[in-house]
């Protein structure tokens, strides 16, 4: 079964701020939960889907190797993402 959630991400990386965005599918309004300080879950407003997350400090993040310890509510692979910035 391919991970439907994986196929349709659209990633950013702001270099200056140094924070990564990305989002499942079409952007939708959306808010967001904080589980870890720095990582942002972001949740659509009329079904609770999962639409996203947003991640500060991400350079810093990736070279100390914390991104292997996120659990997101969907199959995401952040060292792929950062592979293809």
């Amino acid at each position: 079964m391919r991970d439907v959630a994986t196929e349709k991400l659209d990633v950013n990386h702001d270099p200056k701020g140094d924070v990564l965005y990305v989002s499942i599918g079409t952007p939708r309004p959306s808010y967001c939960e904080e589980p870890e300080t720095g990582v942002l879950f972001r949740y659509a407003f009329d079904d609770g889907a999962f639409t996203g997350v947003t991640v500060l400090a991400f350079r810093h993040r990736r070279a100390s190797g914390a991104l292997t310890s996120l659990s997101f509510p969907v199959p995401i692979d952040l060292g792929a993402v950062a592979r293809a910035l």
